[in-house]
């Protein structure tokens, strides 16, 4: 959803919404309450089951309802459902806790692939606690600077010389050690980290590169990641043009690397910041070609070099 809201735009993102709620709709009873809690929560109150199995039943209509591709605006949208279930009186004796633990179970089907059904269970209280404690350490790294740029070598694949780089974000902790990215980039996403994080590894991978030739021009390219929330919220073209400016490192050695999933066919501006940076002397690759939006002939359309 928030993939659909940054890259298509809010009214886009309001009637996908609209269209969930209507189709949610048909899954209920009279006597059952659905309501959206904000952003692209929703909860499901049902009263009178005689079992688990009787929620689970429930839980799987709602994600078969909109398993089918939904049509708003001439894009054919595939939202995902996570789905946590909490058992009155088993999971909690009020509202407030039934909420907390059921949000927790959810959390646990998104951390484990989108798309799953949990119940929740005590030891998930665990998890939900960890998660706060892993952002809070996550915050505080990225105020000091405490990640870490690995490099991952691009090389000929007939002589094997490296002729390029890609910079790589790593953390590690003081007490936990190395923290797995495929944890802390989803965490920096969702926290609104992750365009720190791009911003600080692009300067930082500038500057490293640069160390390695004493100044002169890079003999190897440098490839970086941006996340789609820098085009949403920010001025990427501004952000790399200062950041070559700070650090002196030429355009032309510099490739970002942007998912698929930034544009849809009718993003004219994503179009238009491509090409201001493409004017910087710098090349732009698209990555996860094919799990998005975008046809084949959008290749054609859009400045991208790989």
């Amino acid at each position: 959803f928030k993939v659909v809201n940054d890259t298509l735009g809010h009214v886009v993102g309001d009637r996908l919404l609209i269209q969930v709620a209507e189709r949610f709709t048909t899954c209920m009873r009279a006597s059952d309450t659905l309501a959206r809690l904000g952003g692209d929560e929703f909860a499901v109150l049902l009263k009178g089951i005689d079992s688990t199995s009787d929620a689970a039943d429930v839980a799987q209509k709602l994600q078969k309802v909109i398993a089918e591709p939904i049509e708003v605006d001439g894009y054919s949208l595939h939202p995902a459902t996570s789905i946590g279930i909490s058992v009155f009186p088993s999971d909690g004796e009020d509202a407030e806790i039934l909420l907390k633990n059921a949000d927790t179970a959810m959390y646990r089907s998104k951390d484990t692939g989108r798309n799953q059904i949990t119940f929740f269970s005590a030891d998930m209280n665990v998890r939900a606690r960890r998660r706060l404690e892993l952002e809070n350490k996550l915050r505080q790294a990225v105020k000091e600077q405490s990640l870490h740029v690995y490099y991952q070598p691009r090389c000929d694949a007939e002589t094997m010389a490296i002729t390029g780089v890609e910079a790589l974000a790593r953390w590690h902790d003081p007490v936990e050690g190395d923290i797995e990215p495929s944890e802390f980039i989803p965490l920096a996403e969702e926290c609104g980290l992750i365009s720190d994080i791009d911003e600080w590894v692009l300067k930082k991978a500038c500057s490293d590169v640069l160390q390695w030739f004493d100044g002169d021009v890079p003999a190897v390219g440098l490839a970086v990641n941006f996340s789609p929330t820098q085009f949403a919220r920010k001025d990427p073209h501004a952000i790399v043009k200062q950041i070559l400016k700070q650090t002196g490192f030429p355009g032309t050695s510099l490739e970002l690397e942007v998912t698929e999933s930034l544009f849809g066919p009718d993003s004219f501006d994503i179009t238009k910041t491509f090409k201001k940076i493409s004017e910087l002397g710098v090349e732009i690759s698209v990555d996860d070609f094919g799990t998005a939006y975008s046809s084949l002939s959008r290749l054609k359309q859009l400045p991208l070099h790989t």
